[in-house]
């Protein structure tokens, strides 16, 4: 038999049952150990354990991970679970509702799927790939809750999201969409009002957590772009304090790793409605979208580590020239995406010099109201080239009037990747499909990475070209 039972004092499930079976459960939600794995001291090597699970030895895991855990025992025909009366309490909320839109804009079919399934359930992760109106989802989220939870007085909503700028965007979401609650922006800038929903970045709620005790009373939770809460361990163990059982996520991918998975689905709870780009698309929300991969076949091959090979390409002037030539050809506006500050100054000073085009960088240290004003200028001109760092403008950044995207040394990571392609997909009436040009070269590293993202292309079936060029 095995008990399932919630700790409060913990906020966190238990599983209580014979030894071998928990074993059997903690190595299913389980990886090899890499710390094990690349520990050189012989002495330190021998007390790691071998696998790092997201349960530990006592049964002690995130509650919302208990839907994967149910579902993994169901699996192994263990059917003789019980759950204690304070996991069924802790379980219990939602609302029972007839849905309603009281914005300006109609819903789409999804977003009203995905709303209602949300208030039913009271927590959970709306996977929605971006472009597919995830702040409109959340502007009706919190209308409805509103409406059916202490009486139309829900007491307080604490919205988090990853950035700056996006606290500023979410803002002007909702005024576009007329909402009837009061919201305001909490940054470091910007001092805590009282407002139905307070929106914060991350950054500064983990400064400011502590002198702000009224955070863990809030009444509904909502983390935009949620997977990235694995990036953070203090962001989970923040999250972890929030006592509302309703929470949720959105995010338009979750991680792939098994443990940060488990991280994400353990903080929120189970992804309850999923809509994919492909889907999205094929039905005419988002653009049609096709990859040009462009190799660069430099005539001589030198083996070199990584560090040394990123460098070698970053200050390759034949490189540098040939992606300039590119960028000079394109037409409409174009984000050029790039990972290090070295590679953006020798991009952004060639591309200056296009007298063609209008051309900004975007970088960490680019203040919130400066990428807006470049953001606004990139949606109502033409012929303009943002080189934007890939750490600041591939998660968030909402730009409808972008037609071309460069990737010029993006690395393989599934998020970041999916997350760039979604800068350009949003509708608009002089786009009839996003191109993106991954360029990328006969390179050790250069070619394993992108051999990644071609994967990453291919799961998402998207249409692609291969081309190559000599330098």
């Amino acid at each position: 038999m095995v008990t399932i039972d919630y700790i409060s004092g913990k906020r966190q499930g238990q599983i209580r049952c014979d030894k071998a079976i928990l074993e059997m459960i903690r190595n299913h939600f389980s990886i090899v150990n890499p710390d094990k794995a690349f520990c050189r001291d012989p002495m330190k090597k021998r007390f790691l354990p071998d696998r790092k699970s997201a349960i530990t030895p006592t049964g002690l895991f995130y509650f919302g991970m208990y839907y994967e855990i149910r579902k993994f025992l169901i699996e192994q025909q263990i059917t003789d679970i019980t759950f204690t009366e304070s996991f069924k309490k802790r379980l219990k909320c939602g609302v029972e509702s007839e849905f309603q839109n009281n914005l300006k804009f109609d819903e789409r079919y999804f977003q009203k799927e995905s709303v209602e399934k949300a208030l039913k359930l009271g927590c959970g992760v709306f996977l929605i790939a971006t472009g597919g109106g995830k702040s409109f989802c959340q502007a009706l989220l919190v209308d409805n809750y509103r409406k059916n939870i202490h009486n139309g007085c829900l007491h307080k909503t604490l919205i988090i999201v990853p950035g700056l700028s996006l606290v500023e965007q979410l803002q002007k979401d909702f005024q576009d969409y007329g909402v009837s609650f009061t919201y305001s922006g909490w940054t470091g800038e910007n001092p805590l009002q009282e407002t139905d929903v307070v929106i914060c970045n991350a950054q500064n709620l983990l400064s400011k957590f502590d002198s702000n005790p009224w955070i863990v009373d809030v009444d509904l939770l909502i983390v935009d772009e949620c997977h990235g809460t694995n990036d953070s361990a203090n962001l989970t163990k923040l999250l972890q304090k929030i006592k509302t059982p309703n929470r949720y996520g959105f995010t338009g991918t979750l991680p792939v790793p098994l443990l940060d998975k488990c991280k994400v689905l353990g903080t929120f709870g189970p992804v309850f409605y999923e809509k994919k780009s492909k889907e999205l698309r094929d039905e005419g929300f988002l653009s049609d979208v096709e990859i040009i991969r462009l190799c660069l076949k430099h005539p001589k091959i030198i083996k070199m580590n990584y560090k040394n090979e990123l460098d070698y390409l970053y200050h390759n002037s034949e490189r540098n020239d040939m992606v300039l030539k590119l960028l000079s050809k394109m037409t409409s506006n174009t984000l050029v995406m790039v990972n290090h500050h070295s590679q953006m100054d020798q991009v952004f000073d060639r591309v200056k010099g296009l007298s063609r085009f209008q051309v900004y960088k975007v970088t960490g240290d680019t203040p919130v109201d400066e990428r807006e004003r470049i953001r606004s200028i990139m949606e109502q001109n033409n012929d303009v080239i943002v080189v934007a760092m890939s750490s600041i403008f591939s998660t968030g950044i909402n730009i409808k009037n972008l037609h071309n995207i460069f990737f010029i040394a993006l690395g393989k990571s599934f998020i970041r990747t999916v997350q760039s392609i979604g800068r350009g997909l949003r509708l608009h009436q002089e786009k009839n499909k996003l191109r993106i040009y991954d360029v990328y070269d006969n390179m050790r590293y250069s070619h394993a990475h992108a051999e990644e993202r071609k994967k990453i292309y291919e799961q998402q079936e998207i249409q692609i070209i291969e081309k190559e060029i000599l330098i």
